[in-house]
């Protein structure tokens, strides 16, 4: 009766830790809403001062394009900073959460989900989200960096 009690303890110890992990992630998700609209002004900018590069024929108009870029590259490193430290957590934790799925071992019961599943179904769109997210900043950072 003691090994089923451990045993019990255990389960239901890895349930709570899937659970906090889980919710731990989604704050990821949050950040990640966030942030798109200000990624998405700054890659329209970019976009235009790129369909202007042909163009520039003086100085000032060289200068003036570095200072836009210089712009975009200081807002795309403060929405780094701002975010990369909850996107890495999120990884994290959600790799966290599928390794306690997997230490339950459930067994298939025939016309049911099984947990593991559920909770990935809901989840891994939330996960990928954040990583797209961290993803699209780091390939902005260095988009800008190689116009300048």
């Amino acid at each position: 009766k003691t090994d089923d009690a451990a045993r019990i303890g255990r389960a239901v110890q890895r349930l709570i830790d899937i659970e906090n992990y889980r919710m731990m992630a989604f704050i990821g998700l949050q950040q990640s809403r966030e942030i798109s609209p200000p990624l998405t002004k700054i890659e329209t900018q970019l976009e235009e001062v790129m369909r202007t590069f042909s163009s520039i024929e003086l100085i000032q108009d060289e200068k003036e394009t570095l200072s836009v870029l210089t712009d975009l590259s200081a807002q795309v490193e403060l929405l780094k900073a701002r975010s990369m430290n909850r996107f890495r957590a999120t990884d994290a934790y959600a790799e966290i959460m599928q390794d306690r799925l997997s230490e339950l071992r459930e067994s298939k019961i025939e016309g049911c989900f099984s947990l593991s599943g559920f909770l990935l179904r809901r989840s891994v769109p939330a996960f990928r989200t954040c990583r797209a997210a961290k993803e699209r900043i780091l390939d902005l950072s260095l988009r800008i960096s190689r116009a300048a």
